[in-house]
């Protein structure tokens, strides 16, 4: 009779232990710091995400979500944009995104409130500006530097 008492985990045993820790400590970190910190190689555009956002916002006639709440927007060539719904559906710069327009949503928005990237809307214009005329309440003209 052979006495196994004396025998450890096999090689086999640790490497799959090990390996099985690796992967969970990845899922923990991918899953609590996003995974576009963890891997930016596996992050995509979120395009299609943000257009059903922002389509949920009119359908459920979220004035907040629709008109205020900045969206991050990230197209497949990783370009970024931090703006709203409504400048991303009005603005003729973002319209290839296919956001569209809620006309039952009244925005309202004052020039000196439309945000596009951290950059202000004003009633001043140079060669490299946004122009959100139609985004803004009353209609005049308005534009935000690109960053």
């Amino acid at each position: 009779m052979i006495n196994k008492r004396g025998q450890g985990m096999s090689t086999s045993t640790i490497v799959l232990l090990i390996l099985a820790v690796v992967v969970l400590v990845i899922l923990i970190l991918g899953f609590t710091m996003g995974w576009g910190k963890i891997a930016p190689w596996l992050s995509k555009n979120n395009v299609d995400d943000i257009v059903t956002s922002c389509e949920t916002a009119c359908v459920m006639g979220g004035t907040y979500d629709f008109c205020s709440a900045p969206r991050t927007i990230i197209d497949s060539q990783k370009n970024r944009n931090v703006t709203t719904c409504i400048v991303l559906s009005k603005v003729n710069d973002f319209k290839s995104y296919g956001i569209k327009n809620c006309p039952a949503m009244d925005c309202s928005l004052e020039c000196n409130k439309i945000d596009i990237n951290g950059q202000i809307g004003s009633t001043t214009s140079s060669n490299l500006d946004y122009n959100v005329k139609d985004v803004t309440s009353s209609g005049t003209d308005c534009y935000v530097p690109i960053k």
